[in-house]
């Protein structure tokens, strides 16, 4: 895949960041992580691996808070095209929110501004953000109140619970694959690949992914039954999924009935963007559970969902 957008580092971690929120209900989980044990490390790796991406930069990554962190929890160091850039995290773990709610914290808000004001002139920032790790539903006034306090302050973001938990909560292959939609948004293999499966019905992307899969690892024919048992498998999962219709649409697209003891043949050329979109990540990851894994999460998510400035909802499983 060719890397299409000119997204600066920050720019890409920016969006990652701030862009794909979960339900607010999933942040109550944000009690159980620790702050330098879980939340800091946590963002450390997830950063490091967004940035490998980027092999023609020099860039460090580092957990930094400490008692002399100088107002900053992770710190990154970008030695870009453009210059150099400095990007710093504070993060506030739910533990935090909660002593300050109890009245333990009573320093908390001036304790932020201390460390705004730090992170700025000592370790020379060039965007801030505070990820507050929070629960989002239990903590909604404390939260708004930070917001409202911050609102104005320069190269300050603020990231909210739910896009903290958007970040924090994906694996590394939903990383990875939102970091190619990103920067090959307008591939053509990609944006082909995506035309061809996107007006399936209901159900239809998950069937039309699972039966290509099978073809290109050999397994090209069914009988009625074989083939009967897995739409009824996709229609499933969908609430507004039919069966029949199912049936039809990959009977149009890529099966074949051969018309020899009931069996049918797929033909997964019938879609050979699909195809090369899946060999383009065996290629690059040489793992064939891993290709087929990055190439239907590269064609599950809507066009656009990871498009700069786009926003979506996870799930809140």
């Amino acid at each position: 895949m060719f890397v299409t957008e000119n997204l600066s580092p920050l720019a890409l971690l920016s969006e990652l960041l701030c862009g794909d929120l979960a339900d607010e209900t999933s942040t109550r989980r944000f009690a159980d992580l620790a702050h330098n044990k879980d939340l800091c490390p946590g963002f450390r790796k997830r950063i490091l691996r967004i940035f490998s991406t980027y092999q023609k930069h020099r860039f460090d990554v580092h957990d930094v808070q400490a008692q002399m962190d100088k107002g900053v929890d992770v710190f990154v160091s970008i030695d870009s095209d453009d210059g150099p850039v400095a990007i710093g995290l504070q993060i506030k773990s739910d533990k935090e929110i909660v002593d300050w709610k109890a009245g333990r914290g009573k320093d908390f808000i001036s304790r932020l501004r201390n460390q705004y004001t730090q992170a700025l002139q000592e370790r020379r920032i060039d965007q801030y953000y505070l990820v507050l790790f929070a629960d989002a539903v239990a903590h909604r006034d404390h939260l708004r109140e930070i917001t409202t306090r911050f609102a104005d302050y320069d190269r300050l973001k603020i990231v909210m619970p739910d896009a903290a938990f958007g970040f924090f909560g994906m694996s590394e292959i939903e990383l990875d694959v939102a970091v190619t939609r990103l920067l090959c948004a307008r591939d053509f293999v990609l944006k082909e690949a995506q035309r061809a499966v996107g007006r399936l019905p209901p159900g239809g992307l998950s069937l039309a992914i699972d039966l290509i899969f099978r073809a290109l690892a050999g397994e090209t024919k069914m009988t009625h039954e074989e083939y009967s048992e897995l739409v009824v498998d996709a229609a499933g999962m969908e609430d507004d999924a039919d069966p029949e219709r199912l049936m039809e649409s990959m009977n149009r697209l890529i099966v074949e009935d051969v018309g020899v003891h009931d069996d049918y043949r797929i033909v997964p050329d019938a879609i050979p963007a699909v195809c090369a979109l899946y060999y383009d990540q065996l290629a690059r990851h040489g793992d064939p559970s891993a290709a087929r894994a990055r190439t239907s999460l590269l064609l599950s998510d809507p066009p656009g969902a990871y498009r700069l400035g786009a926003r979506r909802k996870r799930g809140s499983a």
